[in-house]
């Protein structure tokens, strides 16, 4: 036998055995081995299968396949072995096809040949895995999806598989890249079982869009924030609100309505189909505008939109027109403004009179045309402040109250003493909506503006009320689980401020992320076309000046943790403005480092508190005694029995602190205040340093007998329904909205029905 065919002898000899060819694919895939590990890899037993393990590993070496390293002894792949490795994957792959084929069901409904090729080119696509790395995972996928064998597989399996592999290699960061965002088959089902009953207005769409919120959180958590941010997120340090728009859209715009009514609203694009929003043309046009004008930019921002000086700027348009008709077409409005669903909220900043700095001010007409100055429609600005407020004492049809748009009466000095001053006044005792706006504050001046979702926008950031107030936006906001940091901090005042700053940090990494997500999505993705409307050379919308809040949820609570003591004591309020303080130093040097307008506020919304209660009792369960069953979302402790002036105490020394957006909430629940006694009460509340306040009555709604009554009930008192037939009309934070009983956790529920938020 020549020596050429004893070398080629010895390799196919060597090649022979199937467990020799799984010791050379396991070589190639994990380079480097020792005797023990190669057995453990191959599920063998060094006590009892070493010697013939060992036979099979020498005539591998005897054909100069492989070697050891003389230092480690560790074994490894010759340049032979690495050849024949090569040759013998080209065969595996021959096989399959001529004998053994298994096809795959891609993502795209199609049948392929499977192809190892397509795991690593994704590999280095979706996850930047090296291309060495991600040859070597794909060939061990394959060697495991075949002893499978299945008729056919599908891409979710394989990618399953894949994710398995790396994530036994240590390679969780390219395992996040790589994860299928989506939900499994019964969530689907369930969620389009239950879609429609958490809604006044069920629908397909309901079904569809929660799994596309789902896919974008998912998104959010795995692949765009931090793992420390999104670990915040899912422990409860922090809460990120519509999750499922962040990287996608601004949370809430202020309008500029003098400029709107002067441009059409269009999209010049050859690539995009847009029915252009025109100025009204006479006051029959005006209804529908304002229709078109929300449900347009409701695609641009997740959850407010708001109109600033919305009877001043209105007022030109109506000259000369008498008040019947004034009212007639701002009911139409009204009208259609609660036709809509999974709308923005809405919220009208209304002005008693003319602003001294709007009086001379162009103003704009029809078709965008200048007819005089603002001072010059004073009369047509109060009839529309009238007919507003008398529209919504009356109510809808049946008595329910209009949820849209939310009112924001500013007050300014002087305007104490007006006739419409008392018809709001009275709007509050019979239907608790408005809110109030103390603008005869130095700090609030020369203006302020605020939404009904709390958010705040004065003009002390670039010292000019129309660009920090008006085209602007807030881009987000993030609630902060203060009690979480009480725990945390068990008494220590530095563990506590330590952890509060950590806390701080993360929410404004996520901010730091939105800014850039959403600059994205509007300068390279072309997905917030809007955003870049643009106005004599000038965008309307003013990113520059976006405002990022964060949110404090169980402030009271926390204090009254950390101290050991009620709100009422001293030392607890000293604390509580000790955060507040601190919170404002932070804001100020984080605003000046990053170029961010970062503001502090009370939480607009429940569902943080809701979430960090059950969280909390989750983690410290022998804190349990002393959780209070609600967090509150202000500095008012929502389960303190305080009365109207001690609230007024509190508010006072903390509104001015908190620049985000703040309120206090008077509630009229079983409580007859008469007017005098309302008008004495505000008077006391202007005087203080309390920037937002209003007086909140609710009243329960039978969806059976269709009565509505007084107060949150938890059975209709006409036909004895339950609270599966009960929607609420109330407050729970700052926009005045109606909840259907049904919705609402069952332990909230109970506590809403007997709680101070009610009382």
């Amino acid at each position: 036998m020549n020596e050429k065919f004893d070398f080629s002898f010895r390799v196919l000899s060597a090649i022979s055995s199937p467990l020799r060819v799984e010791i050379l694919k396991l070589l190639s895939r994990k380079k480097l081995l020792s005797f023990t590990e190669i057995m453990y890899e191959l599920g063998m037993t060094p006590k009892t299968d070493a010697g013939k393990f060992a036979y099979h590993l020498n005539q591998l070496r005897d054909a100069n396949l492989v070697i050891s390293d003389e230092k480690t002894g560790k074994y490894f792949l010759t340049p032979l072995g690495e050849n024949v490795v090569d040759f013998l994957w080209l065969l595996d792959d021959f096989g399959r096809r001529e004998f053994g084929e298994i096809f795959v069901r891609t993502s795209r409904l199609k049948m392929e040949r499977f192809d190892r090729s397509k795991i690593a080119e994704a590999l280095k696509r979706e996850a930047g895995v090296p291309q060495e790395l991600a040859e070597e995972i794909a060939k061990e996928a394959e060697d495991r999806l075949f002893k499978l064998k299945v008729k056919y597989l599908t891409a979710p399996l394989i990618r399953e598989f894949v994710n398995a592999i790396l994530l036994e290699k240590g390679l969780e960061e390219y395992r996040h890249s790589l994860t299928r965002l989506g939900l499994p088959v019964y969530d689907v089902s369930q969620l389009v079982k239950n879609a429609g009953k958490k809604s006044s207005f069920p629908n397909p769409e309901l079904a569809r869009g929660l799994a596309g919120d789902s896919v974008f959180e998912q998104y959010l958590l795995l692949k765009v924030l931090p793992r420390k941010v999104a670990d915040a997120h899912l422990s409860g340090r922090i809460h990120i609100p519509q999750a499922n728009y962040w990287i996608l859209k601004p949370y809430g715009i202020q309008h500029d309505l003098s400029l709107i009514l002067k441009m059409d609203i269009s999209l010049n694009s050859k690539n995009i189909t847009f029915n252009p929003l025109i100025p009204p043309r006479d006051v029959y046009d005006i209804p529908l505008y304002f229709y078109n004008l929300f449900n347009i930019f409701d695609t641009h921002f997740s959850f407010f939109q708001t109109i600033d000086f919305f009877n001043i700027f209105l007022a030109p348009l109506f000259k000369s027109i008498n008040y019947e008709k004034i009212k007639n077409i701002l009911k139409k409005i009204i009208e259609f403004l609660n036709r809509k669903w999974n709308q923005t909220i809405i919220t009208f900043n209304l002005e008693f009179s003319v602003p001294s700095f709007l009086e001379n001010e162009p103003a704009i007409s029809f078709e965008g045309k200048e007819d005089g100055t603002y001072g010059e429609y004073q009369e047509e600005a109060r009839n529309i402040l009238r007919a507003l407020i008398e529209i919504f004492r009356k109510g809808r049809d049946g008595g329910l109250p209009y949820t849209q748009p939310q009112l924001v009466f500013k007050i300014r000095k002087g305007n104490i003493d007006l006739e419409e001053f008392d018809k709001v006044l009275k709007l509050s005792i019979e239907r608790g909506q408005p809110l109030y706006a103390n603008l005869t504050l130095d700090w609030q001046l020369p203006n302020t503006s605020y939404s009904a979702s709390l958010h705040r926008f004065d003009s002390n950031y670039k010292r000019n009320w129309k660009i920090d107030t008006i085209r602007t936006c807030c881009m987000a906001w993030i609630a902060i689980n203060m009690v979480r940091t009480a725990l945390l901090a068990k008494g220590d005042d530095d563990k506590f401020f330590e952890e509060f700053n950590d806390t701080i940090n993360c929410a404004v990494k996520a901010f730091l992320i939105k800014r850039d997500e959403v600059r994205k999505r509007s300068s390279i993705d072309k997905l917030l076309p809007l955003l870049n409307l643009k106005i004599d050379n000038e965008p309307y919308f003013r990113e520059e000046t976006a405002t990022y809040m964060i949110g404090y949820v169980g402030l009271p609570e926390a204090a009254q943790i950390h101290t050991s003591n009620s709100i009422s004591e001293k030392d607890t309020q000293n604390f509580l403005m000790r955060i507040l303080k601190n919170s404002e130093k932070i804001a100020e040097e984080i605003s000046i480092e990053h170029d961010l307008r970062l503001n502090f506020m009370e939480s607009p919304d429940v569902e943080p508190s809701l979430r960090f209660l059950k969280l909390n009792k989750g983690i410290f369960k022998n804190y349990k005694d002393i959780t209070p069953p609600f967090y509150s979302t202000n500095v008012i402790p929502a389960t303190e029995n305080l009365s109207t002036l001690e609230k007024i105490k509190l508010a006072n020394s903390t509104h001015t602190y908190l620049r985000g957006g703040h309120i206090l909430n008077i509630n009229l629940d079983n409580n007859s205040r008469e007017f005098n006694e309302l008008k004495d009460i505000t008077n006391n509340i202007l005087a203080n340093n309390i920037g937002l306040f209003a007086y909140t009555r609710s009243s329960t709604y039978c969806l059976n007998c269709k009565e509505i009554n007084q107060g949150i009930l938890r059975a209709c008192p006409i036909c004895n329904r339950g609270f599966e037939e009960l929607m609420y009309n109330t407050r729970l934070t700052g926009p005045y909205t109606s909840i259907y009983a049904k919705n609402i956790d069952q332990d909230f529920l109970n506590f809403l029905v007997g709680s101070k938020l009610t009382k």
